[in-house]
């Protein structure tokens, strides 16, 4: 991938940053340090205690390379996109996960035609933007307008 270092600081941000202890995310999930899905309620220690800086930091890199391995799943063109294509192909992925981001059957069709003009619009037609996360399906999208295809 591209610029891997930049585009996991962007989804960090799209993330609120590293958090020490459990909460629960926009969707009802318990979530902990870099936007990392808890298997269930944290235990009393977690709660207490949280986790060290560094522990979420490496979960959020191996959550990450999960979401990339998930963002070519999806769209086998990825690692021919620009940067700013699979950086926001990457941040879908981290947040919806694999079975949801195929979902995008119009905008895995326009990727692949490499119409980001089209992508955009298709992940704006959709729950992820019109009620999961708004703002940040506007920023990706916005992202994806202005991707410049260079051959």
């Amino acid at each position: 991938m591209k610029n891997q270092a930049y585009a996991m600081k962007y989804t960090e941000g799209n993330e609120g940053g590293f958090r020490k202890y459990p909460y629960v995310d926009t969707k009802g999930y318990h979530t902990i340090g870099v936007g990392h899905k808890l298997p269930g309620p944290p235990s009393e220690d977690l709660k207490r205690f949280g986790i060290s800086r560094i522990k979420g930091l490496l979960q959020f890199k191996e959550d990450y390379g999960i979401a990339i391995e998930d963002a070519r799943a999806g769209f086998p063109n990825f690692d021919t996109l620009p940067a700013e294509a699979q950086m926001v192909l990457s941040d879908m992925a981290f947040q919806m996960g694999r079975s949801n981001l195929m979902e995008f059957t119009r905008m895995r069709a326009a990727i692949a035609r490499r119409d980001f003009n089209e992508a955009a619009w298709e992940a704006l037609d959709s729950e992820y933007a019109k009620k999961d996360t708004p703002r940040r399906a506007i920023k990706n999208a916005l992202i994806l307008r202005g991707v410049r295809d260079e051959y």
